[in-house]
């Protein structure tokens, strides 16, 4: 028996979800929504180059509702959707998954303006959401849990996400991590608690399934500049300009970093300052975790595609199967895509 699903959004990471729908068997892509009104009136298939579904896009998210549905894929913009757009599904009793959320991310530290609706919502419907992804999301629950599980002493575990920014498309978010900026000039991604609302919730959430409260964030930054001039997919980076960025979120216990996020976002690898780390591989994504204790362990995962989208719609499964409410990442299982290609003749 297939899932019904509709998807909201067809951004970049969009895109890439909707693919992941349709090209697995145990999923049937029932709705789309478009933010874009020209947009409406095309088959599903021909967003992703692939062949027609049956299913047109529309520019009423409303519509999605009436479509018998189980889950909603929501990929809605980062800078102007909300909680406020899943709850009439939630509340219909359509499951939700999405990566944009991310103050959902992890239900023990969400915001209780963002919480409460939400749980609310969910115990109408009898439904169940979920916000995860890769960084904040699998990469940064799931594997670094997993490879506690084979360690008896813990002093540090850090989890690293290095990554080549260049291939970036979306400029204004781009320019608000600071690419581009002349050297010392204020970054707007480390002003206020951008960095904080958006990552604290990981080094909590490991230490708090380690049976211990953090106790203070701590947040260090940085800047580096390009070597040469930078022709990047979000505009230019002259040479001189900041190229590469550089944060760590520290979960404190008695004053020592015992969870660390650390980022690594780069548009000039050759560039990178001295003491950066740079991960095993010249990889376009790589996340790291490295645990010190008995014993010291480290795990590289290197990517030619950001699996976001991919985390979000392979738990759909697991989400709709799940008791009412709203789900932590590192308590839904990774479920595998049923799409499985064999060797082309």
């Amino acid at each position: 028996m297939t899932i019904k699903v509709v998807q909201w959004g067809t951004g970049t990471a969009g895109l890439r979800a909707l693919r992941c729908v349709l090209g697995n068997p145990s999923l049937e892509l029932v709705g789309l929504h478009v933010a874009r009104p020209e947009r409406a009136g095309r088959d599903a298939g021909s967003f992703v180059d692939l062949p027609d579904t049956g299913v047109t896009a529309v520019n009423a998210p409303d519509r999605l509702l009436e479509l018998g549905a189980d889950c909603c894929v929501y990929m809605g913009s980062f800078a102007t959707g909300g909680a406020h757009e899943v709850i009439p599904f939630l509340e219909a009793g359509i499951s939700v998954v999405t990566p944009t959320l991310q103050t959902l991310l992890t239900p023990q530290f969400a915001p209780q303006d963002d919480f409460e609706p939400v749980e609310a919502a969910c115990r109408k419907g009898r439904s169940s959401f979920l916000s995860t992804g890769a960084s904040p999301g699998f990469c940064t629950d799931v594997l670094p849990l997993t490879m506690l599980g084979i360690v008896d002493e813990i002093r540090q575990v850090r989890i690293q996400e290095i990554a080549d920014y260049s291939q970036y498309p979306v400029a204004a978010v781009a320019r608000a991590w600071g690419f581009g900026n002349l050297p010392g000039e204020p970054v707007p991604l480390f002003e206020g608690t951008q960095i904080t609302d958006s990552w604290e919730s990981i080094p909590r959430d490991i230490a708090r399934r380690l049976g211990i409260e953090i106790e203070e964030i701590r947040v260090k930054t940085d800047c580096g500049l390009a070597g040469r001039d930078i022709e990047a997919a979000f505009g230019a980076v002259p040479k001189g300009r900041v190229a590469n960025i550089r944060f760590e979120v520290e979960g404190l216990v008695h004053g020592h970093p015992l969870v660390v996020l650390e980022h690594v976002n780069w548009c000039d690898f050759d560039a990178l300052p001295e003491g950066w780390p740079r991960g095993n591989a010249r990889a376009e994504l790589l996340y790291r975790v490295e645990v010190t204790g008995r014993p010291n362990l480290s795990a590289e995962v290197t990517l030619d595609y950001p699996i976001a989208a991919m985390r979000v719609v392979n738990a759909i499964p697991a989400v709709v199967a799940a008791p009412p409410g709203i789900l932590a990442g590192a308590d839904v299982l990774p479920f595998a895509s049923n799409n499985v290609v064999g060797e082309t003749e």
